[in-house]
């Protein structure tokens, strides 16, 4: 196996002069961040990272640094017990950020953007097991020598390493990396794009797209963005007001994991953005979300018992303290999510969009539907690469396609297959008047309820599977009045609800049946199918599938299947396709790309021997 890591001589045990030996970084002339990886297990760490960091960003790098410690109880200790030399180091940026105590990377972005920290809190060892990564490895530095088998499959070619020991230590924990290099259980690869700058198509104008438009320049990509409609977020991200808070369950498993970084991180974006100058309606209100039924009350009771969640993430409440949260009359205990609330999907968009454009690397197109996309190698025998297609003749080429656009994967050939669903939503406006001003955060139960803006309120939504017409809908308008009759029986506020108005709404969403978003490499769909049907069903096709990932369409990736939680998950799945696509390292762990990989729910009945019918 050919060695990745290139050993420094080792340093005094202060660490304090590491900054003189890494400064080479920056003749590579590198067009990605720079990633590093600390372990934070002493003082000196931290002081000797917070001065090698300054001098790199000082040098002109951007950077990512990946910090490994076991708890925010010792991170805080250590901070402590660190002396600095200038007093707002990195990582008082980062406490100040106030992370919390939860599974999987928290992203943060410090020093005006230039540094991207990545906090993974528990066991290194583990969490350096967990972490994605391609072929060509990742890391650019190790802040420390880590006797972890994952040393070399995570180091970039040329990779250094920094140890405050002696020179056989670092051998030795070579030798280690390669002695226990084994053949892992069969995961879905994650699939990587090259480092050098490419040109890339996004499809789709509301959330995820902007998302990824945002997520692609902030790594200095060239990106075109079409939107088919004459403004952003013409589609299902144009509602007025959306909830956003995490998704929890009773399992406390991979899903809850995902939904609560992905929120945290909207949050960050949200806040960013609005610092930047860009108007985002929002308010982080909290949300109050109750039972209707036995049925519903007994799984909120679930979630709440499962995990001890920090209680800014979620605690429970009973009806008098909800009441006085909410500001209206609540019939039933609950869960508050304190740093929940709402926010106008559509000027989250415009924000993103207008970032991105403020780089100088972004292209819109608003007004302007692909009909189509073909591989350039098909057209002009090239390896790599796309033609879109428009009602009036080609639209350009691009070495790189992402798809956001909602519902409209369903009119590619490419995609038309992928297990997701449209289900219509309309949302009502109803006029705040009488108790209604007095609402306090947004209330969530059978349906929703959002605090007034703009002298409104936001209540709903219908949920219809198959139905895509964007037609209003008497029926579906008094459907989300009854929603709200029968989560709260017994209040008199129930009264100033008014739909006389017949003002509301309506989108489309795509739904997956796991919850999680499709997010990652496009599956080759014909060229599965041929080998699904060669090889059939049962115990000798799955152990096939064993050691065989999906054939994939090179250069082809899609954002989508948010459901009615876009608002909540398009940052964070934004952020690691970027990544992916950057040949980077995610935020999130290997078991969670997977999840939200497009081909998942093929993956899992292939490797069981079953039917994909």
């Amino acid at each position: 196996m050919q060695h990745r890591v290139n050993a420094l001589t080792p340093t005094e045990p202060g660490f304090l002069s590491y900054h003189a030996q890494l400064l080479p970084l920056k003749n590579q002339a590198l067009d990605r961040r720079a990633t590093l990886v600390l372990h934070a297990s002493k003082p000196e760490h931290l002081a000797g990272a917070d001065s090698l960091l300054r001098a790199l960003l000082t040098e002109g790098l951007s950077l990512k640094l990946l910090l490994c410690c076991d708890s925010m109880p010792e991170l805080n200790t250590l901070y402590s017990n660190t002396k600095f030399e200038k007093d707002h180091s990195v990582f008082k940026q980062l406490l100040e950020c106030e992370p919390l105590a939860l599974k999987e990377g928290q992203r943060l972005q410090l020093e005006d953007g230039r540094l991207w920290l990545d906090l993974h809190l528990g066991d290194v060892a583990t969490t350096l097991a967990a972490l994605p990564c391609g072929p060509q490895g990742a890391v650019d530095a190790w802040l420390e020598l880590l006797p972890s088998r994952e040393l070399l499959r995570l180091s970039r070619d040329g990779a250094h390493c920094l140890a405050d020991g002696s020179k056989h230590e670092l051998d030795l924990s070579e030798r280690l990396a390669l002695w226990h290099e084994y053949r892992r259980k069969h995961r879905l690869p994650l699939t990587v794009g090259t480092v050098e700058p490419k040109t890339t198509a996004i499809i789709g104008g509301g959330i995820a797209g902007a998302c990824m438009a945002l997520a692609l320049t902030m790594r200095g990509q060239k990106v075109s963005l079409f939107c088919a409609t004459a403004e952003l977020a013409g589609a299902a991200s144009g509602n007025r007001q959306g909830a956003i808070y995490p998704l929890l369950t009773p399992e406390d498993g991979e899903l809850c994991r995902f939904f609560i970084q992905a929120f945290l991180y909207s949050r960050r974006v949200i806040e960013q953005l609005q610092s930047a100058g860009h108007a985002i309606a929002h308010d982080f209100c909290g949300v109050l979300q109750t039972g209707h039924d036995q049925r519903s009350a007994e799984r909120l009771e679930k979630i709440i018992q499962a995990s001890h969640w920090p209680d800014r993430i979620a605690r429970r409440v009973d009806a008098a303290e909800g009441a006085r949260l909410a500001g209206l009359g609540i019939d039933s205990p609950g869960i508050f999510y304190p740093l929940g609330g709402w926010v106008s999907p559509a000027e989250f968009c415009r924000a993103a969009v207008a970032q991105a454009q403020q780089s100088g690397l972004l292209d819109l197109h608003l007004g302007t539907r692909v009909t189509a996309f073909k591989q350039l190698e098909q057209l002009k025998q090239l390896e790599h690469g796309w033609q879109l297609e428009g009602p009036d003749g080609v639209l350009g080429e691009f070495d790189q396609l992402v798809l956001a656009c909602g519902e409209g994967i369903m009119q590619f050939t490419q995609t038309r297959s992928l297990p997701v669903s449209p289900f219509r939503g309309q949302v009502s406006h109803v006029p705040s008047q009488g108790a209604l001003p007095q609402l306090k955060t947004v209330l969530c139960s059978q349906g929703y309820f959002t605090p007034g803006h703009e002298g409104s309120h936001c209540m709903g939504a219908s949920y219809v599977k198959g139905a895509q017409d964007s037609h209003y809908s008497e029926a579906e308008q008094r459907g989300n009045l009854d929603k709200m009759r029968d989560s709260y029986p017994q209040q008199q506020w129930l009264e100033d609800l008014d739909i006389s108005a017949q003002s509301a709404r309506v989108g489309v969403r795509m739904v997956t049946r796991d919850h999680f978003p499709m997010m990652g490499a496009v599956p080759d769909s014909q060229a599965l199918m041929d080998m699904y049907q060669a090889q059939g069903v049962g115990p000798a096709a799955a152990r096939f599938w064993q050691h065989r990932a999906l054939p994939e369409l090179p250069g082809l990736y899609m954002l989508g299947g948010l459901g009615s939680r876009g608002i909540s998950s398009a940052p964070l799945a934004a952020e690691c396709l970027a990544d992916m696509m950057q040949g980077e390292v995610p935020p999130l762990s290997q078991a969670l790309l997977d999840a939200m990989a497009p081909g998942r729910m093929w993956q899992r009945k292939l490797l069981k021997g079953k039917s994909l019918d």
